[in-house]
Order: structure tokens, then sequence, then C-alpha cells
């Protein structure tokens, strides 16, 4: 007589586990550790979320005249909680309690003013709204900016291919994501 298991249920469903990832790319602030950002305000985001590849999002962070801007760069490992979640007896023989949520990383640089002001001055100068993708990362590359505080009239957002009337800010975004990134390598060489 065969016996047959009941089927374990996943502990996280992978929607889920993208919406969750989502949140964390677009709430950099309340991603820990929280400590590095107090007394800053959260100006400017950038994101790209790449079909294959790590979805990541970058925001930049000002404070007092003293202080100096700061980027926060939250990647989520998208393909390492992919592979946890193959199979559900792989998930059981690995994860015998409930999946933790998807697995953010967080890298944290200063930035000098001189860096970001020409930016933070387009971004002021821009007055872009475009209507918001869908909310998941099937459909293509998925990139935008948008703005907090007195920036809260930009948002850009496309998928795929870089529609004609947006190749200039996507020659902005394209180039402050560039400093950004490289703000954040350079830190991450530093404490190497």
């Amino acid at each position: 007589m065969k016996r047959r298991l009941p089927e374990p249920e996943p502990a996280e469903p992978a929607h889920g586990l993208e919406m969750q990832a989502l949140w964390a790319l677009e709430h950099p602030e309340e991603v820990a550790p929280r400590k590095p950002l107090q007394g800053l305000q959260r100006r400017l985001r950038l994101w790209l979320y790449p079909v294959r590849g790590t979805p990541k999002a970058w925001a930049l962070f000002m404070g007092g005249e003293d202080d100096r801007p700061l980027v926060r760069e939250v990647a989520w490992a998208k393909q390492t909680d992919a592979r946890h979640s193959l199979s559900p007896m792989r998930r059981l023989k690995r994860h015998p309690r409930p999946w933790p949520g998807p697995t953010i990383h967080v890298r944290d640089a200063e930035l000098f003013l001189a860096d970001v002001q020409p930016f933070m001055d387009w971004a002021s100068r821009a007055g872009f709204q475009t209507s918001p993708t869908a909310r998941s990362l099937d459909g293509g590359d998925a990139q935008g900016i948008e703005g907090s505080g007195s920036l809260t009239h930009l948002r850009i957002e496309w998928k795929g291919d870089t529609p004609r009337d947006l190749e200039e800010p996507a020659y902005w975004i394209e180039r402050l994501r560039r400093v950004l990134e490289a703000a954040v390598a350079e830190r991450g060489r530093a404490e190497a």
C-alpha cells in the first residue's frame, strides 16, 4: 500500500517574497541599519530592476549644511532566494523554519556635495511625472527615479528600452547612478 505524503506548504510564496523585496527597495530608509540615516532626509531614489540580475535601488540622503550627503544602496539577492526555493523538499531540508524573508544587502557611503550638486540642480528643474509601471519584476528591465521633499514633482519610470521622450532624463539618471555606485564601491574597497 502506497502512502502519499501531504505536499508541504511553501514557507513564503514567491510572489510574497518579491513584494517584500520590492518594499525594501522602495523604502531604503526603513531597512536596517537605520542609525546612519538619523538627521538625514531622502531626496532622491533611483532604481534598476533587471530581469536577469540583482534588483537594486540607491537613495540619496541629505541633512544640514554641515552634513555630507549619504547614498544607501539596497540590493535583493534574487538568485540566492530563487535557489533556496527551488523545491518544497529542498526548502524543508535547508529551512525547516518559516522562510525569513528576502535576502537584502545594504551598503552606505558618504559623498561630497560637489559630486551630487549637478544632479540635484537637474532634479529641481525637471518636471517629469510618468505613469507608474506595474509593481512587478516581470516584463523587462525597470528603472527610474523619484524625488522626496521639495523634489516630489519628479517621478520617471519605464520598462524595457528608454522611450524617446525620456532620453534626456535617462542620461542624467544613468550618470547619477554611476556616481552613487562608484561611491558605494569605493567605500567597500576602503573597508576591505
